[in-house]
């Protein structure tokens, strides 16, 4: 009897192993799948950033092009000094 259980023991030992490297396994492909997602979210952010900065871009040079594109409101040459 004390053969049968010692090879119990061998094989709960064995049978742990099994688990505990199957836990590992588990555990980094977690892990890749974490680093898979936060990389998605952080391109998925950039994208947004960048839609958001060309919109924003387009309407400053909108406002450019308006200001250069109109009269001045004010006359410069009625400001200058005759200083003769």
């Amino acid at each position: 009897m004390a053969r049968g259980q010692g090879g119990y023991s061998v094989w709960n030992r064995q049978e742990a192993l099994r688990l505990q490297r199957q836990s590992a396994a588990a555990e980094k492909a977690a892990e890749r799948q974490r680093k898979v997602r936060e990389t998605e979210e952080g391109k998925a952010s950039a994208q947004r950033l960048n839609e958001d900065l060309t919109g924003r871009v387009g309407r400053l040079q909108s406002i450019l092009r308006r200001g250069l594109d109109r009269e001045a409101a004010i006359d410069l040459n009625t400001l200058v000094r005759d200083e003769r």
